[in-house]
C-alpha cells in the first residue's frame, strides 16, 4: 500500500476491482487511521447515524498508513440492498432497505 501511494479514493477503488462487480462500490466506505493504541481502536466511531438522519453515513473516509510501528485501523463498510422480506422477516438493519456489512482490521505497522 505504501508503495502505491494510496489516498481513501485509490484504496476503495483496489478493493471495488476485486469485488468482480458483485458490489455497488458507491455504497462502499473505506478508513484507515492511526491509532494511539490498541484500546482506542477498540473504541472507534460509529459509520451510520441514528436519530432523525438514521442510516445516513457518519462516516469521514480517510487513509492514513502511518509509519514504522504505528498501530493502523482498517474499516469497510457497506450498505448491501436487502431483496427478501419473507412474511416480515428481513436481515435488513439500515432505513432503504439495506443491512450495514462491515470488515475491520487492527495490526501493528512493521519496523520497516
Amino acid at each position: 500500500a505504501q508503495t502505491a501511494n494510496y489516498n481513501a479514493a485509490l484504496f476503495e477503488d483496489a478493493i471495488c476491482d476485486g469485488l468482480y462487480g458483485m458490489f455497488v462500490c458507491n455504497e462502499l466506505r473505506v478508513r484507515v487511521t492511526v491509532m494511539g493504541d490498541f484500546t482506542t481502536a477498540m473504541a472507534a466511531s460509529p459509520v451510520v447515524t441514528s436519530g432523525p438522519n438514521a442510516g445516513e453515513w457518519s462516516i469521514v473516509e480517510a487513509y492514513d498508513d502511518g509509519v514504522r510501528d504505528s498501530i493502523i485501523l482498517v474499516e469497510a463498510h457497506y450498505k448491501w440492498p436487502v431483496i427478501l422480506n419473507i412474511g416480515g422477516f428481513t436481515l435488513e438493519d439500515q432505513p432503504g432497505g439495506t443491512r450495514l456489512l462491515s470488515a475491520v482490521r487492527v495490526f501493528r505497522n512493521e519496523p520497516f
